[in-house]
């Protein structure tokens, strides 16, 4: 276990190695705010106070996103990118947390499978449970059931907004 603190919130986690760090901050209760969850969007970008090494190197995307949301890629890190591999210390986000719109969660089933080249397929998924209110361009994180772990790609959401029983993405 690796003690991870959380500054501006005051709270203190045991992580088990190579946890995700969104998975920590949601079990802590930290106030880090989250959108794609792939390093697209920078929402997630925390100033690493101490322990940067326990991040692991950055990589090439991970310091564009930083860079072009005006951070300094040696003092922040997107925690979307990030698995716990050593004690950390985390001060402030570089977003309020009011900034994003709050996770939703909804239960769906594959609808429709419809091959559009030989590498690229579309998914039509029924939504059976919850309600998916969406914008052009945000994301989609699935977790499969049978399987252990979340699918770490986000999928942006091909579908008109205006269609509240069924959405698609390409894969």
């Amino acid at each position: 276990m690796y003690r991870v603190t959380f500054q501006r919130d005051e709270i203190t986690y045991d992580a088990e190695e190579g946890q995700w760090l969104y998975d920590v901050c949601e079990a802590a209760g930290a106030s880090v705010p989250f959108a794609c969850k792939a390093g697209a969007c920078g929402t997630c970008a925390t100033q690493v106070v101490q322990g940067e090494e326990s991040l692991g190197p950055q990589r090439a995307r991970e310091i564009r996103t930083l860079e072009s949301n005006g951070l300094d890629p040696t003092q922040y890190r997107l925690l979307c990118l990030a698995d716990v591999h050593g004690t950390l210390t985390l001060g402030a986000s570089a977003k309020p947390q009011q900034a994003t719109a709050p996770l939703g969660m909804c239960m769906v089933r594959v609808k429709e499978y419809r091959p559009l080249t030989s590498t690229v397929c579309e998914l039509r998924f029924a939504i059976g449970s919850g309600e998916i209110i969406f914008s052009p361009g945000q994301y989609m994180i699935f977790h499969v059931p049978g399987i252990d772990q979340i699918i770490r790609r986000s999928y942006s959401i091909s579908s008109l907004p205006s269609d509240r029983t069924h959405f698609e993405i390409c894969v």
